[in-house]
């Protein structure tokens, strides 16, 4: 006869986790600023309706320009004057216990960008509130190309003053010269708060005299 401790360890456990985590898209109006309809070397100061800027629309401070071969998505990208702002307030909030990840390509555009330059990049509620900032130095990628940025990351769990407030998405050109951005992306995971997850038992299977399968499920 074995001993139960010798039963236990000789048990094999069947651990089910239905579904890994993921991250769905939250819709961002323009989000590759294509909607003017430009030819190549063209640009346009509007950047309504979807996007606001700082000193109002169409002050020729931020523009979406077609360089043929510079751009991240499509054929335009964003340019903006150094201390300039551009912003979109999203139809969506920030939900409790939820990862927000903010990804958005910024250029070096030579003769443009300068070598203190940095593409600042945050995510804000509509009252203009910082609850995550990060920048990328686009001056260090090569000459007349785009990169994706570090993904921003929220967490609301740790950020509770976000949550119920209007998802805004802020661009910044600081440092040296104009920044470059294009490709705008947000994504949202719900994550589970501590000492909330679900479990649940199922009948042993397999059960011989010295082995069994424990089933559950998280």
């Amino acid at each position: 006869m074995i001993s139960l401790n010798q039963f236990c360890s000789a048990l094999a456990f069947t651990l089910i986790i239905p579904g890994a985590l993921q991250a769905a898209p939250i819709a961002i109006g323009d989000p590759s600023f294509e909607s003017n309809t430009l030819t190549s070397g063209r640009w346009s100061t509007d950047l309504s309706p979807e996007w606001s800027e700082s000193g109002g629309p169409s002050n020729a401070n931020a523009f979406e320009e077609y360089i043929v071969g510079f751009s991240s998505n499509g054929t335009d990208h964003l340019g903006m004057n150094a201390s300039h702002s551009v912003w979109q307030d999203l139809g969506s909030t920030y939900q409790a216990n939820t990862i927000y990840t903010l990804t958005v390509s910024h250029g070096h555009r030579s003769g443009s960008t300068g070598n203190s330059n940095q593409s600042t990049f945050s995510l804000r509620s509509s009252n203009n509130t910082v609850f995550a900032s990060a920048f990328e130095n686009s001056f260090s990628l090569a000459g007349s190309s785009f990169a994706d940025s570090t993904p921003l990351t929220l967490d609301t769990s740790a950020t509770p003053a976000a949550v119920g407030q209007t998802i805004r998405i802020h661009l910044f050109a600081g440092g040296g010269g104009r920044s470059h951005f294009d490709n705008i992306r947000l994504d949202a995971t719900e994550i589970e708060p501590d000492g909330t997850a679900r479990l649940s038992n199922s009948a042993a299977t397999a059960i011989g005299s010295s082995t069994a399968t424990l089933n559950g499920t998280i």
